[in-house]
């Protein structure tokens, strides 16, 4: 999944979705383009339903 316009993030290894930022499984802090926060929440939410 694409939270930013630099970063990429694997949605297997997250481990929490902030407002602002995304935490991995391994403590990195990946950060949230403004405005995409829902946007992200909500294909995670839909990524975890499909598991």
């Amino acid at each position: 999944m694409k939270t930013h316009r630099s970063y990429l993030v694997n949605m297997q290894y997250i481990n929490t979705i902030g407002n602002h930022q995304v935490t991995l499984q391994t403590l990195t802090s990946v950060p949230i383009a403004q405005g995409k926060a829902k946007e992200i929440k909500h294909k995670y939410l839909n990524y975890q339903m499909e598991e």
